[in-house]
């Protein structure tokens, strides 16, 4: 009986560089439209980033949540409940993902 076992190689680990790069490509992209406030690692942020990238509507803005920044009084002024992802346009601002993917759309 033949027992060949396969090895499946795992990917390089993501270097410090490219995360910062990952980032800064998704980062301030558009100074006009939608803006997504949240943070790459949240996957509801990423939903509503991708389209207003792609769509060409807006792009993300940094929120550290790990730095408090959803606890200052600007981000507060636009989501009193103080999460992520929070989108503001012009002077609406929305802080549910499923809300901001219909908004976009």
């Amino acid at each position: 009986r033949d027992q060949r076992v396969s090895v499946v190689e795992s990917p390089p680990p993501l270097s410090a560089f490219s995360a910062r790069e990952a980032m800064g490509n998704l980062c301030g992209a558009a100074k006009d439209g939608v803006k997504v406030f949240g943070m790459p690692v949240s996957q509801n942020v990423m939903g509503p980033v991708l389209l207003a990238m792609e769509s060409g509507k807006g792009a993300m803005e940094m929120c550290n949540i790990m730095e408090g920044a959803q606890m200052t009084p600007e981000f507060l002024a636009m989501n009193p409940y103080h999460h992520i992802p929070t989108m503001k346009d012009g002077d609406l601002a929305i802080g549910e993902s499923n809300a901001i993917l219909r908004y976009i759309a």
